[in-house]
């Protein structure tokens, strides 16, 4: 009996026709997704696995498809570019489109430290012109719900793990978990977490996720449609924080959750923009340190631009995120561990313009250099 004797006959089964869903599934580590992938295809046994490794030195993709029976498919296929994440997503849509056509669920199985964000855009798009095939279902982040706490806010890069994409990867593990888990729909873990990882959950992305023991998770549920926005659709590619704000419009709201066992959040507001110069000098206790910021602001330097906010691992991301579509405002989200978030909401309170620089005006602000062009780009093409 050959190995297609032994997969399932949808026919015979009760199979409905129509698009395969396909669960996203991220970790941080390969054995937290192979864990969590292979759980999850026993709750749905006329599912394909697809699965891919980086082989970062070769410039190569591993793509592997299996179901419950073995393995289906097994190849290299040459990365097109030097971003992992665009050679992924690539890679990727056309594969799906071919399992797609038989109907089956597909639980899309990414390499470890992969942030799902851009490979589900690319998902996104697919799904849209091609509906008959595709349905964007839930996306599942694996974690390590013991070393939880000290992977969000301590300052470990991916590169002394041996997890990094490549010699320009220089992402912080904190970084690149915190947008694996709060792109999720939902987040499993091996373990029960520990209180205060579960008040860190509840801090970042409660609310907008759900989590539970990878046990007691039902596959079958992780089929549900993802909401999507529309935002999504039109968001940015890899590395653009336009794109990803876009994408991720509630990523730099406040949860509301009450702050307990030395975890803490703080909601900064202000239709004030920041002083450039004393931004700079405060940026060590607002970006640094066992924090988790995000969030939007704004410069009296360049007043039209609205600008992201995106901080985790001891490391902060400033960038350009489009143009204000409504009154600017200056807005950020600060989640620490343990410390004194006094000194957050001080230094914020010192970095905002003052009565006196406001009443200057905003031509006294458009001559000199504000020393954020590396950040936010040449200032003098916005004027």
């Amino acid at each position: 009996m050959s190995p297609d004797d032994l997969r399932p006959d949808f026919a015979a089964t009760g199979q409905r026709d129509g698009p395969s869903p396909v669960i996203t599934i991220c970790a941080l580590t390969d054995a937290l997704r192979v864990a969590a992938t292979g759980s999850l295809l026993i709750d749905l046994p006329t599912g394909v696995q697809l699965s891919y490794q980086v082989l970062i030195e070769q410039a190569l993709l591993r793509r592997t498809v299996s179901d419950i029976t073995g393995v289906v498919d097994d190849v290299l296929v040459p990365m097109r570019h030097d971003c992992v994440c665009c050679s992924l997503a690539d890679e990727i849509v056309p594969t799906l489109r071919h399992w797609g056509e038989r109907g089956r669920p597909i639980l899309l199985s990414l390499p470890p430290a992969v942030e799902p964000a851009e490979i589900v855009k690319a998902l996104v798009d697919a799904a849209s012109a091609e509906p008959e095939l595709l349905r964007i279902a839930q996306v599942v982040v694996a974690i390590d719900s013991q070393s939880l706490e000290d992977d969000l806010f301590g300052d470990d890069l991916l590169v002394e793990r041996g997890l990094s994409h490549g010699e320009l990867d220089r992402r912080a593990v904190g970084e690149c978990l915190v947008h694996q888990i709060e792109f999720a729909d939902r987040i499993v873990f091996e373990t029960a977490a520990p209180p205060r990882v579960a008040t860190a959950l509840d801090h970042l992305v409660g609310g907008r996720a759900s989590w539970t023991e990878l046990h007691r998770t039902d596959g079958t549920k992780l089929l549900e449609p993802r909401a999507i926005d529309d935002d999504l659709r039109i968001a940015g590619g890899c590395g653009d924080l336009e794109g990803f704000w876009r994408g991720n419009p509630s990523f730099a709201m406040a949860t509301g959750a009450p702050d307990r066992l030395g975890i803490w959040s703080v909601e900064l507001q202000s239709d004030r923009p920041f002083s450039p110069y004393r931004l700079q000098v405060e940026l060590g206790r607002l970006g640094a340190g066992r924090l988790r910021g995000r969030g939007r602001f704004w410069l009296p330097t360049r007043p039209g631009l609205r600008c992201a906010w995106d901080g985790a691992g001891g490391q902060l991301s400033i960038g350009p995120a489009g143009r204000w579509t409504g009154p600017p405002e200056t807005y950020l989200v600060i989640t620490g561990i343990d410390g004194d978030p006094r000194e957050v909401r001080n230094a914020f309170e010192r970095a905002l313009l003052t009565d006196e620089e406001l009443m200057l005006g905003e031509t006294a602000w458009q001559l000199g250099d504000d020393g954020l062009d590396p950040w936010l780009g040449e200032r003098a093409r916005l004027w």
